[in-house]
C-alpha cells in the first residue's frame, strides 16, 4: 500500500489537545498495532491486508511521529504516550485487544501492561506479541545517530540528518534490504509537520527506559496475558543478544526468532510475522475461518474429498 492510500484511508481525532492520525480496518477481535522510532503507522502496511481478514485492527501514529501532531518545546513521555492510546480505545469502544508493538512501541506496551498488573488500565490486554526493540535497556545497543540526539547538541544534530544517513542507518539495521519507496516513504513520514525538529526530544524514551526498567520489566516478568518475543536475530539493535537476554530474564519465555532478519521484521519477513500473529492471537472462530479460505482455495474435487475424510 503506498503512503498516500495510507493516509487517505485514516482519520484525526484529538485526544488531549493534540491531533492523532489513525486508521482502522476489518472486523473481529480488535488487534491494536504500536511502531517504533522514528517511524510511524505506516510500518505495518506489508501486514496489514492479511491481517484485517482475521481482526479489527487498529494502528495509530503516536504524537510526534508520522501524520500525527509533532508539538515542539513538548515533554514527550512514554506515560504520555499511553494515556493516548488508552483515550483512542476508549473512543473506539474498546475494552479488549490483542496488542502487536514494536521498537518504542514495546516500551509504550510495557507502559499499558504495567497498568494493567497495577489495576489503572482502562482497556484490557487479551495478548501480546513485540517486535524487535529495546526491552531491556540493558541489553539494547543504541545506533551511533541516537547516541548524538541524546546529547545536548541533539537538536542540532537532527538538523543535520539528510536522507543519506536514514538511508545508511537503515541498510545497518535491515538484514533484508528496504525498497526506495519504502525509504522515501519513511523519510516522508519523519519530514512531515516539520518532524525532524523534535526527533531529539522524541529519543529521550530511551533515558526512560533505564529510570523505569524495574516497572517495564517487571510488566514483563509477571504478565497478566500471554506474551511472545518474536525477534529478527540479525537485528546489531536488539537482535540475537536481546533474545538471549529476554530469555534470562523472563521465566518460560515464549520467544521465536526469525533468521536472516533485522530490525524490521514486519517490513522485512511480513509473511513471518503474519504466521506469528494467526498462530498467537488465534481463536476458534479465526482458525474455523482459516480452515474454510484453505477448503476454498483447493481444486473442487480435492476440497470434497478432505471434508469427507473429515467426517
Amino acid at each position: 500500500m503506498l503512503l498516500d492510500q495510507w493516509q487517505k484511508q485514516g482519520k484525526q481525532i484529538e485526544l488531549y489537545g493534540q491531533h492523532y492520525f489513525y486508521t482502522v480496518a476489518g472486523e473481529g477481535a480488535p488487534l491494536l498495532l504500536l511502531h517504533g522510532f522514528p517511524t510511524a503507522s505506516w510500518d505495518w502496511h506489508l501486514v496489514w491486508p492479511e491481517l484485517t481478514k482475521y481482526y479489527k485492527v487498529i494502528a495509530v501514529d503516536m504524537l510526534g511521529y508520522g501524520f500525527s501532531d509533532k508539538p515542539k518545546n513538548f515533554n514527550y513521555t512514554v506515560c504520555h504516550q499511553a494515556n493516548a492510546i488508552e483515550a483512542l480505545l476508549e473512543h473506539l469502544k474498546i475494552q479488549h485487544y490483542f496488542l502487536l508493538t514494536h521498537d518504542f512501541g514495546n516500551t509504550v506496551g510495557q507502559e499499558l501492561l504495567a497498568r494493567q498488573r497495577d489495576g489503572s488500565a482502562t482497556s484490557t490486554i487479551s495478548k501480546m506479541m513485540l517486535l524487535n526493540g529495546g526491552i531491556f535497556p540493558e541489553s539494547h545497543r543504541i545506533v551511533l545517530i541516537q547516541k548524538l540526539l541524546l546529547t545536548r547538541f541533539g537538536h542540532f544534530i537532527a538538523l543535520k540528518f539528510k536522507y543519506k544517513h536514514l538511508v545508511r542507518n537503515f541498510s545497518n539495521i535491515c538484514s533484508q534490504p528496504l525498497t526506495d519507496e519504502q525509504l522515501t516513504s519513511i523519510w516522508q513520514l519523519i519530514n512531515h509537520n516539520d518532524g525532524i525538529s523534535v526527533m531529539a526530544d522524541l529519543i529521550k524514551y530511551i533515558d526512560e527506559r533505564y529510570r523505569r526498567r524495574p516497572r517495564w520489566a517487571g510488566a514483563l516478568m509477571y504478565p497478566t496475558c500471554p506474551v511472545r518475543f518474536v525477534c529478527g536475530l540479525d537485528d546489531p539493535i536488539s537482535g540475537e543478544h536481546m533474545l538471549e537476554r529476554y530469555r534470562e530474564v523472563i521465566p518460560n519465555a515464549d520467544t521465536v526468532g526469525l533468521n536472516e532478519v533485522g530490525h524490521y521484521p514486519q517490513l522485512e519477513a511480513p509473511q513471518q510475522v503474519i504466521d506469528q500473529v494467526l498462530s498467537f492471537f488465534a481463536t476458534q472462530q479465526q482458525e474455523s475461518q482459516t480452515e474454510a479460505n484453505y477448503h476454498e482455495s483447493l481444486h473442487p474435487t480435492m476440497a470434497k474429498m478432505l471434508k469427507m475424510n473429515q467426517r
